[in-house]
């Protein structure tokens, strides 16, 4: 990612490392909401702690109240460890696992762009799902 917009950019050392390496879905038209649950289910019952689930902020009050999200993370009974927030509420949070949602709508729709995903993708300390709508 850092290199994607920042090409000549020295890459960061991690301080630790799970040795599991970021998975990048893309979900099917229509199919975010399940696709982002099923996501955050597995990482529930990978990880002890955390899983934050970011999503895009202008779509964030949309993700809390559409009935086609609450029923796709209600089906899967996900413990309360697992939190539902927007881009910019994960700026200096810290998760065991991050399912992160639409990552390119993050960027975009951002004044800090790029930064703001990068932010959001640094969020995770041991696992990190990135899920992208179909056709982004």
């Amino acid at each position: 990612l850092l290199h994607r917009y920042l090409p000549d950019a020295p890459v960061p050392r991690a301080v630790r490392s799970s040795g599991r390496q970021p998975e990048f879905l893309t979900a099917p038209d229509g199919g975010l909401a399940d696709t982002a649950a099923d996501a955050a289910q597995r990482l529930s019952q990978d990880v002890e702690g955390t899983v934050g689930v970011i999503v895009p902020m202008t779509r964030l009050a949309e993700f809390q109240t559409s009935p086609e999200w609450r029923e796709a993370f209600a089906r899967r009974e996900l413990p309360a460890r697992v939190q539902l927030l927007g881009a910019l509420e994960s700026k200096g949070l810290e998760f065991d696992a991050v399912v992160l949602v639409d990552p390119d709508r993050i960027a975009a729709e951002s004044p800090m762009g790029p930064r703001t995903h990068y932010v959001t993708v640094t969020r995770a300390t041991q696992a990190l799902i990135s899920v992208a709508a179909a056709g982004a």
